[in-house]
């Protein structure tokens, strides 16, 4: 579980987040989850003014979270096996992920361009 603007979007859904009570209710904003997958379950958990554990509530339906729209790219295969004058022995590749950082494998438009950035001295 991860909150809007709360620094490194990356990593894994382990946040918990906390919100004061006000007029009897506590109202979280800005939560979501990065990974694809069904039966997410959030757990509420009711703590007095000095911490202690009052009890706690599961949300009454999982959550299912799908992928989100092309948003980046990510190295899936370096290449290798380089030899002057030779292709590749591994050709490199990439991948289109969403904003979470999932795979999505049912991208089948646009284009990317490979170049070289960096090339050695001799």
């Amino acid at each position: 579980l991860r909150r809007a603007g709360d620094g490194d979007d990356s990593g894994s859904n382990d946040g918990s987040f906390s919100v004061d009570v006000i007029d009897g209710e506590a109202t979280f904003t800005d939560l979501y989850i990065n990974e694809a997958g069904s039966g997410y379950l959030l757990r509420y958990i009711f703590r007095d003014e000095y911490g202690l554990t009052l009890g706690h509530v599961d949300s009454d339906s999982p959550i299912e979270v799908t992928t989100g729209d092309p948003y980046q790219i990510d190295v899936t295969a370096n290449p290798g096996r380089a030899y002057g004058g030779v292709v590749f022995g591994d050709q490199p590749a990439v991948g289109v992920k969403d904003r979470g950082g999932n795979h999505l494998a049912n991208v089948n438009t646009g284009q990317v361009t490979v170049e070289l950035v960096v090339t050695p001295n001799d």
